[in-house]
């Protein structure tokens, strides 16, 4: 989190507007979902200049990867196509007057793991998913709101059957109805 103490500092020496971020931390990388303004949540995607100007002053400076901060995911998925718990168990952090993080708790991280899976074949969030030990009721929420929303293209589905089976917690009855 000292990157995000970084950029919380930044913005204030830069008297940035005050940011409301929610944001999913993966693999090292934080991944900007959503903006709040005014209580609504808002597209993140593009990052606001203020704010994407800070976070490559930050990389440049700590030798990071340009997209340590990024807003990937929202360049996909809009406000609207959120899933209703995204924001359950979310942690609420505060770097300076300017900027506050409400980082994603397991029931976000499930829908940006799979997500990062299968569109981006990310190991990392293959392994994430392990970690999270989905239930097949969470995967057949998670299925169907990526069909839903359509999130996923019709090619990704091939990748989709393979990161749940890999998942391996299905009951072999339950298998079938994601494969």
């Amino acid at each position: 989190m000292n990157h995000l103490s970084q950029l919380g500092a930044a913005l204030e020496k830069a008297e940035a507007p005050r940011l409301r971020l929610i944001v999913a931390e993966m693999a090292g990388s934080f991944d900007v979902i959503a903006l709040e303004e005014n209580g609504d949540v808002a597209e993140a995607f593009p990052l606001p200049s203020a704010l994407q100007e800070r976070i490559f002053s930050i990389a440049e400076t700590e030798q990071l990867s340009p997209t340590w901060m990024h807003a990937s995911f929202s360049m996909v998925v809009t406000p609207k196509q959120l899933p209703d718990d995204l924001q359950e168990g979310q942690s609420t952090h505060h770097f300076g007057e300017k900027l506050e993080v409400q980082l994603l708790g397991r029931s976000g991280l499930k829908y940006l793991a799979i997500f990062e899976a299968v569109h981006r074949q990310n190991e990392n969030a293959l392994n994430l998913l392990k970690d999270l030990q989905l239930s097949a009721l969470e995967l057949l929420k998670i299925t169907q709101w990526l069909r839903t929303e359509r999130i996923l293209e019709n090619r990704h589905g091939d990748r989709l059957t393979e990161v749940i089976t890999s998942l391996g917690n299905l009951p072999p009855s339950k298998k079938s109805r994601f494969c």
